[in-house]
């Protein structure tokens, strides 16, 4: 299953932003020239993954595939798809779509994400039901530079568990520990890292598991645990895990659960029972935190 994962990681670009989405200055070097292009027009946007920012998910690389596709927006309503076209050993990909003139791009993977732009915003949702791919919970975004570079960054945090029975898992934490709701970015650092805001709307997240495997899902970028709660339910039948214990998110990182089918108990939790969980970061390093 590792093999079929999407994630998407490239090199630095150098970015000013504000805290006003609609006040926002943009550089003259990163506006399109009027002397190149005549819109609407057929442009490449690149992404490129250099060794340093590389990122791994469970110390196995995600590369670009073929069918990876972005949305690139530029203006209220209006935006295009673009399918990769990976090569230098599916580190690199190209993006080709029909754009108009505008005073900057944005990219957003995957292309399937409810997302939009208004005021050179970007409002992400991350719903409260989800497939449990990982090229659906792979949230991401980026702005083009002069160059049509688009550095991509994450803007979730993720969930990660292997399961060998059936049934809707449901994960959650705190009433007021909010996993679900809006992500909007407001701007972009000078190294091309998301600014943004966070509108919770759930505190629970579910999947409908369908068959045995490893299973991702997206976590709202600041997400907070103040214990950790998960049901699986079939058949009017539920079974439940429950681990007190606090974790924090931060966009991009991986709270791994591992297997997670032997601890489910058939009776509701009554009291703490803390389980021996793993938090994994995306990133070459191996520091892991014990949960």
């Amino acid at each position: 299953r590792f093999m079929q994962k999407k994630h998407i990681t490239f090199m630095a670009a150098c970015l000013l932003a504000l805290t006003s989405c609609q006040d926002r200055f943009v550089p003259e070097a990163n506006r399109p020239s009027e002397e190149i292009f005549d819109y609407p027009v057929d442009v490449t946007f690149h992404a490129v993954n250099p060794p340093a920012l590389k990122t791994v998910l469970n110390y196995e690389t995600i590369l670009w595939e073929s069918d990876d596709a972005i949305k690139v927006l530029w203006g209220e309503n209006k935006y295009n798809e673009a399918l990769a076209k990976p090569f230098y050993s599916n580190q690199k990909a190209d993006f080709e779509t029909t754009v108009e003139d505008a005073e900057s791009y944005y990219g957003v993977y995957p292309y399937t994400a409810a997302s939009s732009l208004s005021d050179e915003c970007l409002t992400l949702s991350v719903p409260s039901s989800q497939t449990g791919d990982f090229r659906d919970a792979n949230l991401a975004v980026a702005m083009a530079d002069e160059n049509n570079m688009m550095t991509f960054r994450h803007v979730v945090g993720y969930i990660e568990f292997t399961i060998d029975m059936t049934g809707i898992v449901e994960i959650s934490g705190g009433a007021s520990d909010n996993l679900a709701g809006t992500v909007r970015v407001t701007g972009f650092d000078q190294s091309g890292k998301p600014e943004y805001e966070v509108t919770g709307s759930s505190s629970t997240i579910k999947v409908d598991v369908k068959t045995s495997g490893t299973y991702y899902l997206a976590v709202l970028p600041d997400a907070r645990l103040d214990y950790l709660y998960i049901t699986l339910t079939e058949g009017g039948k539920t079974q439940y895990i429950y681990a007190n214990t606090t974790k924090q998110f931060n966009p991009g990182k991986l709270l791994a659960l591992g297997n997670i089918t032997e601890r489910f108990s058939t009776k509701r939790p009554m009291g703490a029972t803390l389980e021996s969980f793993t938090i994994t970061e995306f990133k070459f390093d191996d520091n892991n935190i014990n949960f």
